[in-house]
């Protein structure tokens, strides 16, 4: 798809439709984004992982489903931002269970930082979603943090607050793994004002 696009080909082209678009960033080989696509096939999906063994296995799986809404893109997601999304054009962005890099002096290699927050705003429709995901308590405060700092969004929950589940959210391969283990799961929503 980056090749497609640095081409000019716009999302329409690609998918050879016209749709609402929604992107997963952080993909991973997780069935999320299929899970998504069979429940939204009015919808295109774009999923980002810079791992090229990982989304490999992701793009096997997609294929086996038949599913025809869905791309990946293997690539680091602030470049993606940067290059292949225009400003306006994503009804709701995902971010699931990124690497939370705990270690303070690591804190610069998260994901959720000031500029790529405002990156992912810019491509937002209005009213556009914005959906993090994260079993990291410390992280889900960090970002919590970060994105109420950004005038442009506003957190559908109130100030201040997450939830511990989603009515509608298909559970990841991660959740499933430590759901029996009585892991807590933290989800932030944000709209685009």
């Amino acid at each position: 798809p980056i090749h497609s696009i640095s081409q000019g080909k716009s999302w329409a082209e690609i998918f050879d439709r016209q749709a609402p678009l929604k992107v997963e960033v952080c993909s991973g080989k997780d069935e999320f984004l299929i899970s998504m696509a069979k429940k939204e096939p009015e919808t295109n999906f774009v999923g980002i992982e810079r791992s090229y063994t990982v989304s490999a296995i992701l793009l096997s799986k997609i294929e086996q489903s038949g599913l025809t809404n869905i791309r990946v893109i293997r690539e680091d997601a602030h470049q993606i931002f940067d290059c292949c999304f225009k400003n306006g054009e994503i009804e709701k962005i995902f971010i699931n269970f990124p690497d939370p890099w705990p270690k303070r002096r690591h804190y610069n290699r998260r994901l959720i930082q000031t500029d790529f927050i405002q990156k992912m705003i810019d491509c937002l429709v209005p009213n556009g979603q914005l959906q993090f995901a994260s079993d990291h308590r410390d992280y889900i405060e960090w970002s919590l943090r970060h994105f109420e700092e950004n005038k442009n969004i506003e957190n559908v929950f109130g100030k201040g607050e997450l939830r511990y589940e989603l009515e509608g959210y298909p559970p990841t391969i991660f959740m499933k793994k430590y759901i029996p283990l009585g892991r807590k799961f933290h989800f932030l929503l944000f709209k685009k004002k």
